[in-house]
């Protein structure tokens, strides 16, 4: 399960308001499929020089606003937290 990286890029972002979002989904998942087994992933950090797929300047500009790999980094911690506190498991997918 990987949800929110885009609510990073977004006007107005708070980490409080992901959190609350990702607690919300966790819950419910764990009140309704109590017996699912859930993956957590990690964010995955951001190239905001690349050009793909070609996006407006000032576009781009506003959604790297927020979106930087030290929001990303602090998210995940958050989240990884979030996760143990559900009993899932949290990963990160590291690049070789």
């Amino acid at each position: 399960m990987n949800i929110g990286t885009n609510d990073i890029g977004s006007p107005g972002y708070k980490k409080e308001d992901l959190l609350a979002n990702y607690n919300t989904i966790l819950t419910q998942i764990g009140e309704k499929l109590p017996d699912c087994k859930v993956f957590v992933m990690a964010y995955y950090p951001i190239n905001a020089k690349a050009d793909f797929p070609p996006i407006d300047k000032s576009k781009k500009e506003e959604m790297f606003k927020t979106r930087t790999n030290q929001a990303i980094s602090d998210a995940n911690e958050l989240i990884k937290e979030l996760a143990k506190r559900h009993g899932y498991e949290f990963f990160f997918v590291k690049r070789v």
